[in-house]
């Protein structure tokens, strides 16, 4: 809105005195606190200044607006992201996973199973030999790191 009109001293001639007696008008609202929020606009015979605060605070009160939906639009498509991207890459991943583990679970079984056949063999043969320290290191060869590689 215009909170102040005057007439150009060069035009007072060219108006009629209706106008002349009315101007300068200056509204009952007043100028602006800040300066960058009034605008002042020329003609040949009249300069207005206009009171553009309330306009600025709407302004920014939507660019307010604006900036919070694009940080929550962000935020769910990344997670929409997140979630499709384990979906497509990690769950396939953690399943080939699972099933290496098996795999070298049954592995280190087989192995130990093989070590304790071992032992046997050697303890029937020891015990014509009467050898007690080959027996103990035969039939604990893969029995550490097999515990270890289950858990």
């Amino acid at each position: 809105y215009p909170y102040s009109l005057m007439v150009l001293p060069e035009a007072v001639a060219e108006l009629s005195e209706v106008v002349t007696k009315q101007l300068p008008w200056t509204s009952t609202r007043g100028p602006p606190a800040r300066t960058t929020n009034s605008i002042r606009m020329e003609s040949a015979s009249l300069v207005a200044e206009f009171n553009f605060s309330k306009p600025n605070q709407i302004d920014s009160l939507m660019n307010v607006l604006l900036l919070l939906v694009v940080m929550v639009l962000m935020l769910g498509f990344s997670l929409i992201l997140s979630n499709s991207v384990s979906a497509i890459v990690l769950q396939p991943l953690e399943k080939l996973l699972q099933q290496v583990r098996k795999m070298a679970s049954t592995i280190f079984q087989s192995v130990t199973d093989m070590a304790v056949t071992m032992k046997d063999e050697d303890s029937e043969n020891d015990e014509d030999d009467g050898d007690d320290e080959h027996d103990q290191s035969s039939g604990n060869a893969f029995g550490n790191e097999t515990e270890l590689l289950e858990k």
